[in-house]
């Protein structure tokens, strides 16, 4: 992490848990300075990190694949830490970070109810997200997570079901491994049942992020498993991506509607949305195609 007189670069939003505690927060009690990019756009972002010297960088993969990605980027001397936070790093992303600035990319794990739960800045030992943190009581219960809390962090009734004897379960399927580090294994609400057989949607979307075209997937599952990728291969066509998971998964694991756009629709924050009616929005606006 930063340190007392050190610049961090915060690119996640502070309306999040990410950005306002490991970024805003940590800094204030650190004596570390606070620097934010003009806009969104890897040419300010690096313009940002070079004019400040900043120490570190904190965001989410999105804005490692437009840095990772960015024509001609300066050297970064004083670069010596990057994590990421909201959603998990693809490998992919993180190791071409790694070789254009030389820095490894770490994992920052949490929820808006608990903040920072698991942290490895190093970035050494994903698919981990590193141990818990400081003052963190963490268990598996039933294949999810579970932070042991005080009293409930709801201020209304919305979601008090999740606070159960002290204990709040964070709906994140995960393992603990035989290091004590925190293994994310998917959303609870990734964990579907087809024809009375279990899927693993994340399993789906790392079949089709495998693919040589495919920047980003998204699974949702409504009447079926719905696919929706983003690509710049023009070529790209659906079909293509149904024959690409039928020749490594399962018949029933195949999704039964695919649509490639050229971009995923993103939060403010820049995590993918996963809802499906703002996808199948996205997908007509673009035109997308569709197999079925």
């Amino acid at each position: 992490m930063p340190a007392l007189g050190e610049r961090v670069l915060l690119l996640s939003s502070t309306a999040h848990s990410f950005g306002l505690i490991a970024g805003l927060l940590h800094s204030l009690f650190a004596g570390v300075g606070v620097v934010f990019a003009a806009k969104v756009a890897a040419s300010d972002i690096l313009r940002a990190a070079a004019d400040h010297e900043v120490s570190a960088v904190f965001g989410v993969p999105f804005h490692y694949e437009l840095l990772a990605t960015a024509d001609n980027p300066p050297l970064l001397p004083s670069l010596r830490c990057a994590v990421s936070g909201g959603e998990l790093m693809p490998p992919a992303v993180a190791d071409r970070f790694h070789e254009v600035y030389g820095v490894r990319v770490g994992e920052s794990y949490g929820t808006t109810e608990t903040g920072v739960i698991a942290m490895d800045v190093s970035g050494r030992l994903r698919p981990s997200v590193g141990p818990a943190t400081p003052g963190i009581l963490l268990r598996i219960q039933d294949g999810e997570i579970e932070v042991r809390l005080p009293a409930t962090p709801y201020l209304t009734a919305d979601g008090q079901d999740r606070y159960v004897d002290g204990w709040l379960r964070t709906r994140d399927r995960a393992e603990l491994t035989v290091d004590g580090t925190v293994r994310l294994l998917g959303r609870g609400d990734s964990l579907v049942v087809i024809g009375g057989l279990k899927v693993d949607l994340t399993e789906i979307e790392d079949v089709l992020t495998r693919h040589g075209s495919v920047a980003e997937a998204v699974l949702v599952h409504g009447d079926v498993i719905e696919a929706y990728v983003s690509t710049q291969d023009t070529d790209l066509a659906a079909e293509d991506l149904v024959r690409w998971c039928a020749s490594q998964l399962a018949d029933y694991k195949v999704p039964k509607l695919v649509r490639v756009l050229p971009t995923l629709p993103r939060t403010p924050n820049g995590k993918l949305i996963r809802d499906r009616s703002a996808l199948r929005a996205a997908a007509l606006v673009s035109g997308s195609a569709l197999s079925a």
